[in-house]
Order: C-alpha cells, then sequence, then structure tokens
C-alpha cells in the first residue's frame, strides 16, 4: 500500500480545463435566448455580399428573427464598403449611425448569407482559466495566456471529430480592435468590437502536450486548440458605448443536441479585456511559447493587430472532468505491477490510459452531435460534427 501511495503522489494534478461543478442558481440566468442589443447601449453589425456589386455590405442589425435578421444597409446609405465593419463605424461616426437607423427602412437578410468579417487573421491570443469555478477546478491558481493559430470558421459550419482527437468545446467572449494597439490608452481609446466564439479542442493533443509541472505555462494549448475548424465566429460584431457595461450584461452558453452544459456570466471572468491586454502587451513579444514544436511569441510585434482575436476564456461546463483519484490508484497500480517503468514514467501511462477511456465511453462529441455556442447580444454559434 506504501508503494502505490506513493505511486500517487508522483502524479500531477493533470487538470486541464475542467468542468466545474458550480451551481447555475444563485441569480443566474436559464435561458440561452440572445437578442440583439439596445441602439442606446451598442452597435450590432453584421456583413453579407453585396447583391449589386463586389464586396460585402455592413448592415447595422435591429432585430433577430427565426431564419432571419432585420437591418439597415449601412454600406448602401454611406457609399462605403470596408471588409472591417469597425471600419465604418470609425469613418461614419455613432450619431450618424443612429440618425440612418432613425429614418431609413428596413430589411429582411437570410441568416445563412450572414459573412464572418474577412479583417480576421489566423494568428489570435486565448486566455486559460480565466473563470474562478474553472480555476479552482483545474487547481490552477492563476490565469495564463497563449496563441491560437487558426483561420476562423463561419457560425453556421461543421467541426470534424477526428478518430484521434478527443473534441470538446467550449464557448468564449471574443473582443478585437478597429485598428492596432500598442498601449493601454489604445484600447481605451479604440473602437472595439465583441462577438462569440468557439475554442475547440482536442484534448488528447492537450493531455499529451501539457508542461505536467507548470500547467500555467500554455505549453500544449496551442498545439490542442490551432487548425482547421477550431475557431467558429458568431455572426455579430457588437461595439458597445461603454464595453465595461456590456460585459456584464452578457451571459455565454452552450448546448449539445439540446442540452445545456455551459451558462455562465461573462463578468465572472478573473481578468477583463484591459487587463489581458496589458498582459500581452508586456509578455507577447518573449518565444515563451510552442506549436509543432516551435518557439512562438503571443504578438510578433510591439502591438495587437486589428486582425488578432482575443479570446477571454471559457466558464465551467466542458466535457474533460479530469482524472479522478480512483483512476490514478488503478492505472497507478496497473504501471507498477505489469513493470510500466521499463518503458515509460506513471504520468505519462495515466495520460494515455486517460485518452483511451476518452475514445472508449463516447463522451466527447461524436458525428451527428449539433452543438449551439451563444451569448446575449451576440447571436449563435450552430456547429454540426461530422466525421
Amino acid at each position: 500500500m506504501r508503494v502505490i501511495k506513493n505511486l500517487i503522489a508522483t502524479l500531477p494534478i493533470l487538470v486541464v480545463s475542467m468542468a466545474a461543478t458550480e451551481s447555475f442558481a444563485g441569480g443566474a440566468r436559464t435561458d440561452v435566448t440572445s437578442g440583439v442589443a439596445p441602439l442606446e447601449a451598442a452597435l450590432t453589425l453584421a456583413q453579407t455580399p453585396s447583391k449589386k456589386t463586389a464586396g460585402v455590405d455592413t448592415l447595422l442589425v435591429l432585430r433577430e428573427k427565426t431564419d432571419s435578421i432585420e437591418a439597415v444597409n449601412l454600406s448602401a446609405i454611406f457609399g462605403r464598403k470596408p471588409k472591417d465593419p469597425l471600419d465604418l463605424v470609425a469613418s461614419v461616426g455613432r450619431e450618424d449611425i443612429l440618425k440612418a437607423a432613425a429614418s431609413a427602412p428596413a430589411s429582411n437578410y437570410l441568416r445563412v448569407n450572414l459573412r464572418t468579417s474577412p479583417i480576421l487573421g489566423t494568428k489570435h491570443i486565448a486566455a486559460g482559466t480565466n473563470y474562478v469555478a474553472h480555476q479552482e477546478e483545474a487547481g490552477i491558481h492563476s490565469g495564463f495566456l497563449f496563441p491560437k493559430i487558426s483561420e476562423p470558421t463561419p457560425f453556421i459550419s461543421q467541426v470534424k471529430a477526428a478518430s484521434r482527437a478527443l473534441m470538446d468545446y467550449e464557448v468564449e467572449l471574443c473582443f478585437r480592435f478597429q485598428d492596432d494597439v500598442d498601449s493601454i490608452a489604445d484600447f481605451e481609446s479604440s473602437i472595439k468590437g465583441f462577438f462569440i466564439c468557439g475554442d475547440m479542442s482536442d484534448r488528447a493533443e492537450l493531455l499529451r502536450k501539457v508542461d505536467v509541472d507548470d500547467l500555467a505555462s500554455g505549453i500544449g494549448f496551442t498545439d490542442a486548440k490551432s487548425g482547421d475548424d477550431r475557431f467558429p465566429v458568431g455572426p455579430y460584431t457588437v461595439v458597445p458605448v461603454d464595453w465595461r457595461q456590456f460585459v456584464e450584461s452578457v451571459d455565454l452558453h452552450t448546448t449539445v443536441n439540446g442540452e445545456l452544459r455551459q451558462q455562465s456570466p461573462a463578468s465572472k471572468m478573473i481578468k477583463k479585456a484591459d487587463e489581458l491586454v496589458v498582459d500581452i502587451l508586456d509578455n507577447g513579444q518573449k518565444n515563451l511559447w510552442l506549436y509543432k514544436g516551435d518557439q512562438l511569441p503571443l504578438i510578433e510585434n510591439s502591438y495587437i493587430g486589428k486582425d488578432t482575436a482575443i479570446l477571454t476564456g471559457t466558464p465551467e461546463g466542458v466535457i474533460y472532468d479530469g482524472i479522478s483519484l480512483w483512476s490514478k490508484i488503478v492505472w497507478g497500480t496497473q504501471w507498477a505491477v505489469s513493470f510500466g517503468f521499463l518503458d515509460g514514467s506513471v504520468v505519462s501511462y495515466v495520460i494515455e490510459k486517460t485518452i483511451q477511456e476518452g475514445f472508449s465511453s463516447k463522451n466527447y462529441l461524436q458525428p451527428g452531435d449539433q452543438v449551439i455556442l451563444g451569448g446575449t447580444y451576440l447571436g449563435s454559434i450552430n456547429l454540426s460534427i461530422v466525421e
């Protein structure tokens, strides 16, 4: 028994992006509706292909319907077709947009025709364990950042559940800027766009590459969360009058096949948007992270590019729920009695057993699953899981 206890004592926590057990009680809303933010609080922008000319039209969304939106075509009114809807806000101004909304006729636009802003690039920045319940469950008592290398995919799209991947969901509040940001003063003055996004994750890849001695290093997260189908983006870019008040109003949610899996106020994030920006600017140029074996920084220059999205972290409720003490005891004993130490460490053995159990349990996303990620005033992302 002493040998087994010693073996278990050598195992790290190995809990990464775990599902928290905090109840939805205590005042949290139980609805998963989105709606559109009041115009006096925020501009809700969307883009759709132009019908008469090349490029995309920027729309001011007034209300949602079942399969469509009612919106005013700002590009038609102001004769501007920027790739980035935030550029139109910068050039025209909020007041003139509001005047247009009050006088111009609104039209219906099919939701399926809305497009992700082409301004978004492929190099983004994500925050890990940035919610209290998620952090406590993970046993990581500080948040961290990591690069996410992914091309954004539409809000109605497919995610491949590859045979070697344990695919998991994460709903997140994202934001970006109308111009490059290289100081907190830039952050405060810049036009900011908030949107819903998904940080899809391969838990098998994460478990194999995470630094078990320093979970908060962010090592392993870039490999597990980058690549195809890993960064779905919502249909709206919301420009609030007061970003702090806006974040306070947002509830995030995830459903899988109609079952509510995640629900949390975005206000529960530990580090807010401005604090994340300070951390990125202070440490972003250091080559502290790995992707496919190569070292890389969060930002290549001294600023956060306007094509960069910042993911603010996911709340509790993801599929991965850690490694139980009982599993550690059983698998640690198996490792010892089978002379597993001749082939590798007990940590590697337990990790591989955890991954095998993940595949056999079929608890992770499976072909045919329907996943909806959403947030108040941000619309929703509809994902179909395929082979």
